[in-house]
């Protein structure tokens, strides 16, 4: 028994021997392992980091070129819409070069060729008469203008400011400035207000209406209120007066008229209630040579 235990004495030194080595040996492998994993982590995490930041490096350059060429479509945008908006208090560069344009072309054509713009002593004869003859054939054209406007039957010109009357049939005057009356462009009030009026020659254009020879004259109201005196019925003989208004009168609208006067040294003044006061010569020709519708123009 001895003898055996003995003998297994060096297999148990070896076995265990064994053993040991074999867990130093999976110890060491182990930590050879780990070591390893340790190194394969760091340089795994060492390359990450440097693809990390090679990524962030490339995001950045993205960014940086991307913000560049923005920047540089803004600029050109900038620059066209600068170009495209007009300067503060001017007109676009559009119409500015428009303008300029249609300027150019304007001033390529040439001035009309006015003859009369040079002195007479830098003409020749030709041009003279030529200028002579333009003048004359454009006076002839005047006149025909005019010539159409004249009446050919006679008309009766009066000019309220100075008091004259003219007759003409055509351009010839039958009666020319006879000195006559007319409205005196006063206001006459009746004395409790009621009523006014205002004497004055009606202007613009007329006709006579009737025509009759020793007129007798119906006195409107304003007469009586004027002279003071009582305003008499419309049938009263008081409103009738005969010889007041000369040998004619030609009536040409609400009470108005072209008669002759008792008064003849007020010819010449604005003395009148309306009417135009003739003196009787020259009344004479003006009934003689007008007709009912024959215009009277009166200014």
């Amino acid at each position: 028994m001895l003898v055996f235990s003995l003998l297994l004495l060096p297999l148990a030194c070896r076995l265990e021997g064994s053993s040991s080595g074999d867990e130093t040996a999976g110890q060491s492998e182990a930590t050879e392992r780990a070591a390893g994993a340790e190194d394969q982590g760091r340089s795994g995490k060492s390359d990450g980091g440097r693809s990390s930041e090679g990524r962030s490096e490339s995001r950045r350059k993205a960014a940086e070129k991307k913000r560049s060429g923005a920047g540089t479509g803004d600029l050109a945008a900038r620059e066209t819409a600068a170009d495209e908006r007009p300067a503060a208090g001017t007109e676009s560069g559009a119409r500015k070069r428009g303008k300029r344009k249609a300027q150019e072309k304007e001033s390529d054509i040439p001035p009309p060729a006015l003859t009369h713009v040079a002195p007479a002593e830098e003409l020749s004869t030709e041009q003279i008469a030529a200028e002579v003859a333009l003048l004359r054939k454009e006076r002839e054209k005047l006149q025909a203008g005019v010539t159409r406007l004249v009446p050919d039957e006679p008309y009766i010109l009066i000019n309220t400011t100075l008091n004259r009357l003219s007759l003409k049939r055509g351009d010839e005057y039958l009666v020319r400035d006879a000195v006559v009356s007319t409205g005196s462009n006063t206001e006459l009030i009746e004395l409790n207000g009621t009523r006014r009026w205002f004497f004055s020659t009606p202007k613009g254009v007329h006709v006579v209406k009737r025509k009759m020879v020793a007129p007798i004259w119906v006195k409107p109201d304003w007469a009586f209120i004027e002279e003071g005196e009582p305003v008499p019925g419309a049938q009263a003989e008081a409103r009738f007066e005969e010889g007041t208004l000369g040998k004619y009168a030609l009536y040409f609208g609400n009470g108005y008229m072209i008669h002759g006067t008792l008064f003849q040294r007020f010819l010449g003044q604005s003395v009148t209630h309306g009417c135009v006061r003739v003196g009787d010569a020259d009344l004479e020709t003006v009934y003689q040579n007008a007709k009912v519708g024959t215009k009277i123009y009166i200014y």
